[in-house]
């Protein structure tokens, strides 16, 4: 009965000294959590102000191409009227093209690298769109449905690890938990595959 009544009268100091313990590690995990989106706070606020800008400046276009097609409307010579009418839209065919080979390059699938385009596939091929980082003693692996990579190797297994990171810092997968071990395709994701 001693050793029982000595572990029933620690067991509420153990409790909370343990509890004490636990408390510092979840509160500074609770400020990166608080950090992090703070941080995509931030930038989506800038990314909105730089597509408002962008929109502000393709108005300023458009005024600015009015304007000159009013003072070319002016120029009575009808022959010079002609070509410059021609000129000004081959000049602004090859700008639009331009503009929109860029956008092109800036969307996110195009700045994806294959490596994550792979994985995205492979897991979509999974109704639950899971992803899972194995790691053992004698293997490391990720694995999304019926599917295995990074298996040959470190360096096989290092590139599909960065290319699973570079998912969830784009927002197309989100990790499950806190153990960094199960991700899952978000509806940003979804969206995507469709695309692709």
């Amino acid at each position: 009965y001693n050793d029982l009544a000595v572990v029933a009268g620690t067991a509420h100091w153990l409790k909370y000294f343990f509890g004490c313990i636990e408390k510092k590690p979840r509160e500074l995990l609770d400020n990166l959590e608080l950090e992090a989106q703070h941080k995509k706070t931030i930038k989506q606020t800038q990314l909105e102000q730089s597509r408002s800008d962008l929109f502000a400046v393709k108005e300023q276009e458009l005024i600015e191409r009015a304007k000159r097609d009013n003072e070319v409307a002016d120029i009575e010579d009808s022959e010079a009227k002609e070509k410059l009418i021609a000129q000004l839209d081959t000049i602004r065919a090859e700008r639009d093209k331009l503009s929109q080979e860029l956008q092109e390059k800036q969307q996110p699938e195009n700045a994806l690298s294959e490596e994550a385009k792979e994985l995205l596939l492979a897991a979509s091929a999974d109704k639950r769109g899971n992803i899972m980082k194995l790691i053992t003693l004698s293997d490391r692996n990720i694995q999304t449905g019926n599917s295995s990579f990074g298996y040959d190797g470190q360096k096989s297994f290092a590139k599909y690890e960065a290319a699973l990171d570079e998912l969830v810092r784009a927002g197309f997968v989100k990790e499950l938990g806190n153990k960094g071990q199960v991700f899952e395709i978000t509806h940003k994701g979804w969206k995507l595959i469709e695309a692709l």
